[in-house]
């Protein structure tokens, strides 16, 4: 299964132009701290119960 994550990223943004990517593989596990340190501030966000959730080695993330 080939991906272009460059076609991706075209067509997400002609829908939504401050769409937030976030690129990780599920084959090698590349990019999965990002994300899971994206998900963890955004649940904090909405939950502040969800405060006491451990952190990642990264806990900032970038937006492409």
């Amino acid at each position: 299964f080939d991906f272009n994550l460059e076609t991706f990223r075209e067509n997400v943004r002609t829908r939504n132009k401050d769409a937030e990517i976030i690129p990780f593989s599920a084959v090698n596990g590349q990019g999965f701290e990002k994300w899971i340190g994206w998900l963890t501030g955004k649940l904090k966000e909405k939950l502040p119960v969800a405060d006491g959730l451990t952190k990642t080695k990264e806990t900032e993330y970038e937006s492409h």
